[in-house]
């Protein structure tokens, strides 16, 4: 608090020198945090979004807020022309309500004669705000990215990275890889690390060597596809994915395994790739193999097992007999 004011000395008056803004007009602090800044500079969506239906319009700006079809009239005319028709910009919609209806000044609606077309008020209901890319009217984080969001043609390796069963980060590094977005030895970016790759020492590193060429994850890749019951002839990694997607479609048991399977063998080629470079901490093809099967993969693939709502008995049990020659002993706890 400042000094107590004195009776002689000078008065301010704060209501009028501190008028409330809306967070929507609010200018951008030079001092605010990144992610504050980020969520300030995506207000011109919002305002778009927040539509007022209009009940008895005594909570509704006339000026500022978003009730008509073209939105909110600050956006669309000058403030000056609220002084040419005698308006004060925090008028609310209430001051034209007569009568249960619209009294708008004729010098308004010569500027904006759509006036006369809008909804008629509720004046026994109280104005409602609705988030209007919401089927509900409530704001929703999840309709609002969609709506965000461009939506392109469905990729058809969709589902064998974005499937109820993955683990976060395998699916997040599954889905660079299937876009061939990891940044391998034979990229631009990392030309200063050279392009051999570190795992066999032979060959240029590209992501159809490492998935699954090498020397070093081919026998991981060949041991995965002879529990898992598959082969695959491909030799180039995008053809790979496309043969792949084409026939794990489905989230029966053993399609679940398999692609549990594939993202945690990719994630972890990638790892012990990354160890001995920035690392220089080189492991063994069992370890990596070890840790393809480590606790978090078995449990997620015995937990959605699990809750599969087609299980059936034969698919249990070639399903446990490939957890169980893995060594997945965890998986095959579930069912016991």
């Amino acid at each position: 608090m400042g000094p107590k004011m004195k009776s002689n000395g000078g008065k301010i008056a704060w209501g009028a020198v501190c008028k409330p803004k809306e967070l929507l007009d609010l200018k951008i602090p030079h001092s605010c945090s990144w992610s504050w800044r980020k969520i300030l500079q995506l207000r011109h969506h919002a305002r778009h979004f927040i539509k007022h239906l209009i009940g008895n319009g005594i909570d509704t700006s006339f000026w500022f807020d978003n009730w008509s079809a073209r939105g909110p009239l600050c956006l669309r005319f000058s403030s000056t022309i609220l002084s040419l028709l005698g308006i004060d910009e925090n008028t609310s919609m209430a001051n034209f309500i007569v009568n249960n209806g619209w009294n708008f000044p004729p010098a308004l609606l010569s500027v904006i004669p759509k006036l006369n077309s809008i909804q008629q008020p509720v004046p026994h209901r109280k104005d409602k705000l609705i988030w209007t890319v919401s089927p509900f009217d409530s704001f929703s984080l999840k309709h609002t990215i969609s709506h965000l969001m461009d939506h392109g043609p469905l990729v058809p390796w969709y589902n064998l990275v974005w499937h109820t069963a993955s683990i976060p980060r395998m699916k997040f590094n599954m889905w660079l890889a299937v876009q061939s977005r990891l940044p391998t030895l034979d990229s631009q970016a990392m030309v200063h690390h050279g392009n051999t790759c570190v795992l066999c020492g032979i060959e240029i590193e590209s992501h159809s060597h490492l998935f699954f060429r090498c020397d070093f994850s081919a026998p991981l890749w060949e041991f995965i596809q002879a529990r898992c019951r598959f082969y695959n002839y491909f030799l180039i990694w995008e053809d790979m994915i496309l043969w792949i997607s084409s026939r794990w479609k489905s989230n029966s048991p053993m399609n679940i395994l398999r692609k549990i399977s594939l993202s945690a063998l990719v994630y972890h080629t990638w790892e012990e790739r990354n160890n001995r470079i920035f690392r220089g901490n080189p492991s063994t093809q069992n370890r990596v193999l070890t840790k393809t099967s480590s606790p978090s993969t078995r449990l997620r693939c015995g937990g959605s097992l699990l809750h599969h709502r087609k299980l059936r008995l034969p698919e249990l049990v070639s399903v446990l007999q490939v957890a169980l020659v893995e060594g997945w002993v965890a998986l095959g706890l579930y069912f016991l």
